[in-house]
């Protein structure tokens, strides 16, 4: 939801709606395929949602295509921004390896990638820029992760099962 009123919903059939607070409809994308994670709205109106076609997609307040970034599995989870705006999401794939998680630039281009496990959850951000997120694996062994702003793993913990919740 935007500080405006806006709220912004994905289905599971692949469409971005923006309805007013009153209920109207404002505008409505489609996005590539199914949508699970909400949609995430900056202070400044950008939306970021993502599909399970494996992209993430920005769109400005009007519901304009600003740019799509490629992953190479679907994304599940919602979009975190960082202090300084940056987008970061994970992917989810099948394979026991192969998974990445991304920071992107304004523009729409990989900033850095991680090498992990699936991601199902959204990632949690601190003040500090630290980055935290939960992995699972097709067998459904997971792990909750920190990340630097620069994409340096900090630390691993290990769980016995996936982690889908955010952290």
């Amino acid at each position: 939801m935007h500080e405006n009123g806006t709220v912004y919903v994905t289905t599971g059939k692949g469409w971005l709606h923006a309805v007013s607070a009153t209920g109207t409809p404002k505008w409505k994308r489609q996005l590539g395929d199914e949508s699970i994670g909400s949609p995430t709205v900056t202070p400044q109106g950008q939306v970021y949602a993502g599909s399970d076609d494996g992209k993430e997609y920005a769109l400005g307040p009007f519901g304009q295509p600003q740019w799509t970034f490629q992953t190479v599995g679907r994304i599940r989870s919602s979009v975190a921004t960082g202090i300084d705006g940056t987008p970061y999401v994970g992917c989810y794939t099948d394979q026991q390896q192969g998974a990445k998680f991304y920071a992107i630039t304004p523009t729409g281009q990989q900033a850095w990638s991680a090498d992990v496990r699936s991601v199902m959850s959204s990632a949690a951000i601190d003040n500090l820029g630290r980055i935290y997120v939960g992995t699972a694996a097709p067998e459904k062994q997971g792990s909750v992760i920190a990340l630097s702003s620069s994409g340096e793993l900090l630390w691993q913990h290990e769980t016995a099962t996936g982690v889908f919740a955010s952290p």
